[in-house]
C-alpha cells in the first residue's frame, strides 16, 4: 500500500489480488499473452482444460464461459497460450456460477460477486455469489457452439481459501471502510 491509496482503492486492489492468487499460473512462462509464441504455453495444469459433457461439471462450480460470437480465434488463444490466471484476467465478466446441470445443459449465475478490481465489484462476503438473487440462472447447453466453457474449480473449494489469505482481514477492513466513506459521501448536506 501507498501513502495515497484510498479505502476503496485498497479494497478492489486487494480483492483482485486474492482471487487472482488463488487461480494456476505459471511465472516461468515468458512474455505476454498475447505475445506468446505456441512454443512457449503454459503446462498444461496452467491452462484451461474444454468443458465437452455437462458430466464434468456439478452445481457451485465457477466457470469461465466465453462468448464465441465474434472471439473465436480469441478463445482458442486464450485456451491454448493463457495459464488460467491470465484468461481470467483477459475476461473476468465470464466468470459464472454452476446452478444446476442435467445430462446435456447446466443452468449458470452469470453476473456474480468477484473481485474485478474496483472496491465494489465484490463485497468480501459476497465471494461468488449471484449479484442479484432473483434473477434466474441461463441455461446454456454443453457442448455449446455459442460458448467456449471451462471448469476453474467449486467455490466451496475457494471460500476457505479466500477467508485464509493473509490479506483477507485487511480487504474486509478496506472494504468496511470504503463502504462507511460511501455512505457519508452519499449522506452528506449538498450545498
Amino acid at each position: 500500500m501507498n501513502a495515497t491509496e484510498t479505502a476503496p482503492d485498497r479494497a478492489g486492489r486487494l480483492g483482485l489480488e486474492i482471487w487472482l492468487s488463488l487461480l494456476p499460473h505459471d511465472p516461468a512462462v515468458p512474455d505476454a499473452p498475447r505475445r506468446r509464441k505456441p512454443g512457449h504455453r503454459p503446462a498444461d495444469e496452467f491452462r484451461l482444460t474444454p468443458v465437452t459433457d455437462s458430466a464434468q461439471l456439478r452445481p457451485r462450480d465457477l466457470i469461465l464461459a466465453l462468448h464465441n460470437q465474434g472471439y473465436e480465434a480469441d478463445n482458442k488463444n486464450i485456451m491454448a497460450v493463457y495459464t488460467i490466471r491470465e484468461a481470467v484476467r483477459e475476461r473476468e465478466s465470464a466468470v459464472c456460477l454452476v446452478g444446476s446441470v442435467d445430462a446435456t445443459a447446466v443452468m449458470v449465475h452469470e453476473y456474480i460477486s468477484i473481485p474485478l478490481g474496483g472496491w465494489g465489484s465484490c463485497d468480501p462476503a459476497q465471494f461468488g455469489q449471484p449479484w442479484t438473487p432473483n434473477v434466474p440462472p441461463a441455461h446454456c447447453p454443453i457442448p455449446s457452439r455459442s460458448r467456449t466453457i471451462a471448469r476453474l474449480g467449486n467455490l466451496d473449494d475457494f471460500l476457505p481459501a479466500v477467508h485464509e489469505h493473509p490479506d483477507y482481514p485487511t480487504w474486509l477492513a478496506s472494504y468496511a471502510e470504503a463502504e462507511r466513506q460511501d455512505t457519508t459521501r452519499l449522506h452528506r448536506p449538498q450545498h
